[in-house]
Parts: structure tokens; C-alpha cells; sequence
């Protein structure tokens, strides 16, 4: 998270990486192998809803570039390696897995939908031993949903285009989002972010 406030914005990202003038959906899929391409396979499946807008995958180089480029031939999405905050701060929203990518999503001022999906048993047992209301850091830290969870079954094409719509430009969330996001921003402060976070969550998981 302190990385977040150094971060310079790059102003010519766009020309830089030869993306059209469409508005962008960012599509955070996480960073291990069997999540990204679980996750991604539902993600792309809403992309012929919106022929208006351009949905850039924020790729991580510890993969294989070929599960990107399956994604590339068959839904006509682009990827960005290593450029996430850049993608984000030029996305008009994002689907993104749940993770710490989510409280910085929310902290560069990005709308968002959370996403997760695992086996069954694995949510199960996590379940069992984690006890917490929400799988987003910026709803733990904030003590409420700001940012919507696609959680397990709840995460499908349906629902993620529901979610979608109500957090692009004429979406009727977008707004309380944002201003959650700027309440969010004065909680966590500038400084030692990290650690703040991480005080607030702890916090919350002791309750």
C-alpha cells in the first residue's frame, strides 16, 4: 500500500501500449496459476456485453504468458505485464480477485467488483478457520461492504455483469463508491499505510 503513494501515473499509458480510445474494464485474475485461468474464464465471458469498452488483463510475468495469449485468441482481450497500477488509474472499473489487489484498487480510486471462486472443499475448510465477514480488505477495514463480493457460486456471468453496470460511468453504485473509496483513504492515512491497514484488519478479526 505504500508503494501507492509513490506512485507516479504514467501520462502517455495509453499511446505507450496502443489502446484504442474505448473506456477500460480491468481484469485482475490474481497471480497463481489454476486461480488466474479459473477466474479469467468467467471474467471473459461478459466481454461481448460491453462492444463500447476495451477489457485489459493485468498479467504477472511469475506465469506462463501462453495462459494470456488463450485468452487473447479467443475473447480479443490485451494484456499488460507488470503495469497494474497504470491499468488501474486509466480503467473506468475492475473485476478483481480477491487479495490485496483489492484495498489498492480501492485506494487509486477504481470502482470495482470482488471476485473469488475456489473447490468446494477448499472454501470450506478456509471457512472454517478464517472467520471473517468479508473477503475484500477495503470492506474488512471499512466494517461494511463498500465493494461488492462475487463470492463462490455468487461469482457467474450474470451477476458479474449486474454488478458491472452499476459501477461504470452510468451506473447508479459508481458515485457511493467513490466516496467510500475517499473515506477509506482518510481511514488507512498516508505513512505506514501498510501497517495501518494491517492494525485494522486485525482489529476486526480479533472482534
Amino acid at each position: 500500500m505504500d508503494e501507492i503513494e509513490s506512485f507516479v501515473p504514467d501520462l502517455n499509458f495509453r499511446e505507450n501500449h496502443s489502446l484504442a480510445a474505448k473506456p477500460i474494464i480491468a481484469l485482475l485474475a490474481g497471480s497463481r496459476l489454476q486461480e488466474v485461468k479459473s477466474m479469467l474464464a468467467t471474467m471473459a465471458e461478459i466481454v461481448n456485453f460491453y462492444p463500447d469498452y476495451q477489457f485489459i488483463i493485468a498479467g504477472v510475468d511469475n506465469l506462463p504468458r501462453q495462459i494470456y495469449h488463450e485468452f487473447e485468441a479467443k475473447f480479443g482481450l490485451k494484456v499488460i505485464f507488470n503495469n497494474t497500477y497504470n491499468l488501474l488509474v486509466n480503467a473506468e472499473a475492475a473485476l478483481v480477485t480477491s487479495g490485496t489487489a483489492t484495498l489498492e484498487t480501492a485506494l487509486l480510486g477504481t470502482p470495482q467488483v470482488v471476485c473469488y471462486k475456489t473447490s468446494p472443499l477448499t472454501y470450506r475448510i478456509a471457512m472454517s478457520v478464517i472467520k471473517v465477514k468479508y473477503a475484500s480488505l477495503a470492506n474488512l477495514i471499512m466494517e461494511r461492504e463498500i465493494v461488492k463480493e462475487l463470492i463462490q457460486n455468487e461469482f457467474n456471468v450474470n451477476n458479474l455483469k449486474k454488478e458491472l453496470d452499476l459501477i461504470i460511468k452510468t451506473g447508479s453504485n459508481r458515485s457511493e463508491q467513490l466516496i467510500d473509496y475517499k473515506t477509506l483513504r482518510e481511514k488507512v492515512g498516508k505513512g505506514g499505510a501498510s501497517e495501518r491497514a494491517a492494525e485494522l484488519i486485525l482489529k476486526y478479526i480479533k472482534k
